[in-house]
Order: C-alpha cells, then sequence, then structure tokens
C-alpha cells in the first residue's frame, strides 16, 4: 500500500484500473447500454418535443379558425388596398358589414380592429393585461433607442418606472412646463412622435421598398429623458386638436359667439387667462371634449397585441396578433350618440361621460393600463390654448369670421 500512495497520480490509476479491471465482454456491454439509455433518452425527448409542437400547432390551427369575421383579403397584401387613405372611415365601414369586432389581413400582419364601446371595453379593460404589448410599427422599428420610450415598450417593470416619471411631469403646471428653463434648444432639431397613416400601416416587408426605415432614422430624438418624449409626443396631436376646435367654431359661430360671452362673464378682458381660469368655462371644456369625439387626433389609437391566446366576445385573438381599436368610430356611434355627426357641444353639460377611460363610447386617450400618460396636460393646454385665442376677439372680430 505503501507504494501505491507514494507512486505518481498516472501511475496510480494504471494499478487501480488493474486492481478493479472488468472483463472486456462486460465492459463492451455496459457501455453498449449506456449508449443505448443515451438514445432512449433522446428519442423521448424528440417524441415529447415534437408531441408539444404538434398539440402547439393544432391549437394555433383552432384559434385561427374561430376568428372574428372579416374581409377575405388578396394574397401576400391581404385587405391593404381596403385601408384607402382614410383608414379610420375605411374601417368603420367594414365594421358595418362584418361587425364591431372583425378580422383583416395587412400583408402578414393578422389584425383585430374593435369598433364599438363594447369590443373596446373587452380590450382595454377585461383582457388589458394581455393587451398591454404594442405591435411596433416599421418606423418606430427603424429607431435605435426604443426602449427609451413609453408608448412603444411592453407594458413591464421599466414601462410602469417610466410611466411614473411622465405622471409626476404632468402633475406640474402648464406654465411650468412651458417654461424657457424647462424647455431647452434642442427640442427645436428634433422630429416628433407622431406616426402618418402610411407609417403605421407599412408592411413588413425586408426591402423597406417604401423607404419608411431610412426616411424614419435619419432624424429621431434620443429620447433618455421623458420629458423630451412628452413633449414631443404632444406637439403634433395638441396642435391638431386645436385646429380642429377652431374649424369647428368657424362652421358654427353661435357656439362660437357662446364661447366668448362666457369667457367675458367669468373672466373678462383686463387680464390674460390663467389655468386656474378653466373651471369657470364648461362650456369651452364641452366644446373641446366635443371636438375630441368627433375628430380623435389618434382615430385608431396606438397598435396593441395579444400576448397569448384570449377569448374575446366568443372569439378566439391568437398570440401576437395586432389589436386595433377605432376610437373615431366609437366616438361616432348611433347607439351611443345622439345626432353623432352634429357638433353640440351641449351633450357635455350636464353628462358624467368623460376622457379618462370608465366611459368607453368616448375614448380619445384611450383606456386601461396604456391610457395616454399625458391626458391631463394635454387638455389643460388645449382648454388655456383656445381660452388664450378667444379672449381678445371683439363683436366685429366674431362677425368676420
Amino acid at each position: 500500500m505503501e507504494r501505491i500512495v507514494c507512486m505518481q497520480p498516472y501511475s496510480y490509476l494504471v494499478q487501480a484500473e488493474k486492481l478493479f479491471s472488468i472483463d472486456p465482454p462486460i465492459k463492451a456491454s455496459i457501455h453498449n447500454q449506456s449508449q443505448q439509455n443515451k438514445e432512449n433518452n433522446t428519442i423521448v425527448k424528440k417524441s415529447k418535443k415534437q408531441q408539444y409542437q404538434q398539440e402547439n400547432r393544432i391549437t394555433r390551427r383552432k384559434a385561427f379558425r374561430n376568428l372574428p369575421p372579416g374581409p377575405p383579403g388578396l394574397p401576400i397584401i391581404g385587405s391593404l388596398l381596403e385601408l384607402g387613405s382614410r383608414p379610420n372611415q375605411s374601417l368603420a365601414e367594414l365594421a358595418k358589414i362584418h361587425g364591431p369586432l372583425m378580422t383583416l389581413k395587412l400583408g402578414s400582419v393578422t389584425t383585430i380592429v374593435a369598433s364599438s364601446p363594447e369590443t373596446a371595453k373587452e380590450i382595454l379593460h377585461k383582457h388589458d393585461e394581455t393587451f398591454s404589448a404594442r405591435t411596433v410599427p416599421v418606423a418606430v422599428a427603424a429607431q435605435p433607442n426604443l426602449e427609451a420610450t413609453v408608448a412603444w415598450i411592453n407594458g413591464d417593470h421599466l414601462w410602469k418606472k417610466k410611466r411614473r416619471s411622465l405622471a409626476h411631469i404632468c402633475s406640474l403646471t402648464t406654465d411650468s412646463i412651458l417654461s424657457k428653463n424647462f424647455v431647452t434648444k434642442r427640442l427645436q432639431n428634433y422630429s416628433t412622435l407622431y406616426l402618418s397613416e402610411k407609417e403605421l400601416f407599412a408592411p413588413r416587408w425586408t426591402l423597406d421598398l417604401q423607404a419608411i426605415r431610412r426616411s424614419s432614422s435619419l432624424s429621431w430624438l434620443q429620447m433618455d429623458n421623458p420629458v423630451y418624449e412628452l413633449l414631443m409626443a404632444g406637439s403634433d396631436t395638441s396642435a391638431i386638436t386645436m385646429e380642429w376646435v377652431m374649424a369647428e367654431l368657424l362652421r358654427n359661430p353661435h357656439e362660437l359667439q357662446k364661447v366668448r360671452e362666457e369667457i367675458l362673464q367669468q373672466i373678462g378682458i383686463e387680464r390674460p387667462v390663467k389655468e386656474s381660469d378653466i373651471e369657470k368655462l364648461p362650456y369651452l371644456q364641452a366644446v373641446v371634449k366635443e371636438t375630441m369625439r368627433l375628430h380623435p387626433t389618434v382615430s385608431l389609437l396606438l397598435p396593441h397585441k395579444a400576448q397569448n391566446d384570449i377569448d374575446v366576445l366568443g372569439y378566439t385573438v391568437p398570440k401576437n396578433t395586432q389589436v386595433l381599436v377605432n376610437a373615431w368610430a366609437i366616438g361616432r356611434d348611433p347607439k351611443s350618440w345622439e345626432k353623432p355627426l352634429e357638433f353640440m357641444p351641449e351633450r357635455f353639460i350636464k353628462s358624467s361621460v368623460d376622457y379618462k377611460g370608465r366611459n368607453f363610447e368616448f375614448i380619445p386617450f384611450g383606456a386601461g393600463r396604456r391610457i395616454c400618460p399625458g391626458m391631463s396636460l394635454a387638455i389643460r393646454m388645449v382648454n388655456l390654448m383656445l381660452a388664450s385665442i378667444i379672449q381678445p376677439l371683439n363683436n366685429c372680430s366674431v362677425a368676420r369670421l
């Protein structure tokens, strides 16, 4: 034993193998058995994997068989040609034929469109966690810092953290946010986050035939600060809302006169309108709400995506399906609104219907966990700008308009 202990490690192993040697036939049998066990385990794993894949394919097939109804579409492009130049209106017309929850193929993207308060509530409220993910359009996916945005990242912990930051910013007054110390000159060189309909519905083709990726990546805001995203995303939307408000008031001079009289009675012309004065102007607020009902800035809201297969009103929405909510069609639904195509601010004077996501017949900012985080700021800004524009007008100016 002393000799074995004192030997080098290699010699020790050789001596141990001789002491405990196994006959070659037995050794070969053990080796073959081991190989057979490995092969059997591999076969079992492959079999289970194939079985899982087959079951998954069957489940997916069943899910796609139970999709909501919709137009058949053409090969490759699907129903893209049916969208036209005004997709919100085209989808509203298609919903009259196929129902308030319908399916379209937009290129290679299976898309579900909700066009009624009931279907919107199912998606944005009842199943809001399942639909909290985003389908990212080509124009946005081409950007280098997508994870820095609140609007386009999925509803995870990072999104919650960024949303809390935006909520704090929106709690500030409008004057504070728009002050020179708050907005730097760097914003002058940045593009906005507003997407055109061409960019939103651009087919996901590798060749980038429409140059969406190239054009959108030329100038993009490096939004490591949520303030920039808030201001950039809200700049176009607030301006567009103001344009629609003024267009409706010019078409309805009687309503314009009523707004002006309210401002003169409550505030006068001796001093500028302040943000704290807006609460005294219910008719002005009703005018803004009525404008957003008829002309929501983002008429189809931002696209959602199903994170797993889910049943909605008896239909199956498969995983990774794009989901759109047609807020434009919902705001003009004759089942929810009396004379839906007429501009009638009075309908909001004594109504409890509001834009905060609890009334699904009026969702210009969306609803649920992905409701627009800048909603309160946008409303305050639009109300204040409108009052400031109308206050200095006199009777002669109104008559000329």
